[in-house]
């Protein structure tokens, strides 16, 4: 272990065994949160993870926390007491005016009470943390890796563009939402999906049909059901870049 390491967890090892430490819970996942708080100080704060402020801790948990870091459900479940619990440690040993603590002291406490909801929300995930919705714990590596490969390969994006709407950030675990990014990869027919009365065909190929097939395809691999689907698709679609789901019948 590298001696910044070292400190990183002598920090959090004497912030556990504190009076505003002592009350917490999930002594695993409290350690994780705090080294995690201890980790943005260090590499987003200019080296200086004692430092507390309402926009330091706004940004921690509010913004860095549900782009950056894949919570378990005990983690997230921690992290807004161990947050305010690190708040009042903090704050001791900040040289905050005096004044200042109570304010800080509470914003933590407020801004802890908006996390889960900001965590859980679709627009403040990364693609990783998408792909990883809806998914069972996982102890083996290499099975989260395939479910990964396997959601990436079903829909690879989370934005399009249709027409003149753009879709920049959409959630591919919501099936209406999933059918958009799976019309906007096919902007070959977008002028034949927007006329009802287009029943005709393109290439030899029926458009609406066309999305059907490829709709049905991208959500049993999505949800791994069945399971023989994956399979398939990676017998099936070894050429790079083949991924034509629509094709599939």
């Amino acid at each position: 272990m590298t001696d910044a390491k070292r400190e990183r967890e002598r920090i959090v090892d004497e912030f556990l065994a504190s009076v505003e430490a002592e009350k917490l819970e999930f002594a695993e996942a409290s350690r994780y949160c705090a080294r995690m708080i201890v980790d943005y100080g260090c590499d987003y704060d200019a080296s200086q993870p004692l430092p507390v402020s309402p926009a330091k801790i706004e940004t921690f948990l509010l913004g860095w926390l549900p782009r950056k870091v894949v919570l378990d459900d005990e983690d997230k479940a921690a992290m807004p007491a161990v947050a305010s619990a690190w708040t009042r440690w903090a704050a001791g040993r900040a040289n905050l005016p005096e004044a200042a603590v109570p304010l800080v002291i509470d914003a933590a406490d407020e801004i802890g009470r908006a996390f889960v909801e900001a965590y859980e929300n679709p627009a403040n995930m990364n693609p990783g943390r998408l792909m990883l919705q809806g998914l069972e714990t996982m102890e083996n590596i290499e099975d989260l890796q395939e479910a990964l490969d396997r959601r990436r390969f079903a829909m690879p994006y989370v934005g399009t563009r249709i027409g003149d709407e753009d879709y920049p950030h959409l959630d591919p675990n919501d099936p209406d939402e999933r059918r958009l990014l799976i019309e906007g990869e096919h902007p070959e027919y977008h002028a034949a999906l927007e006329d009802p009365a287009s029943d005709g065909t393109i290439d030899g190929v029926n458009p609406r049909l066309h999305i059907v097939m490829h709709e049905i395809v991208a959500n049993q691999l999505w949800d791994d059901d069945p399971p023989e689907a994956w399979q398939a698709a990676k017998r099936l679609f070894r050429a790079p870049g083949n991924r034509d789901l629509g094709g599939v019948s």
